[in-house]
């Protein structure tokens, strides 16, 4: 469905900007600045590879929300409840694959 495909888009936001946030500018700055493109790389992959989800889950729960926004849309059950309205999923062609 769209919708989760979308909700599921913005959760990869999340986390890429959280892995962009958790970069350690300090040593990727003075590694770039003595051409050590090993080091700035590893400082770079360091961010890229840290699991964000538990921040983004406790920072959507500080807010009042539920912790997996894909999670709580499924249980929410809005999803039927559209279908229902508008008489059911056009089948093919509105996904990805």
């Amino acid at each position: 469905p769209k919708l989760e495909e979308m909700i599921q888009s913005i959760d990869t936001i999340h986390q890429s900007y959280a892995k962009a946030l958790l970069v350690d500018r300090k040593t990727l700055r003075d590694a770039q600045a003595q051409n050590d493109v090993i080091r700035a790389e590893e400082t770079l992959r360091d961010a890229y590879l840290t699991d964000t989800r538990p921040l983004i889950g406790y920072v959507r729960s500080s807010m009042g929300l539920e912790p997996d926004a894909l999670e709580a849309y499924r249980k929410s059950g809005y999803q039927k409840k559209i279908e229902k309205e508008r008489g059911g999923r056009k089948k093919g062609g509105d996904g990805y694959a």
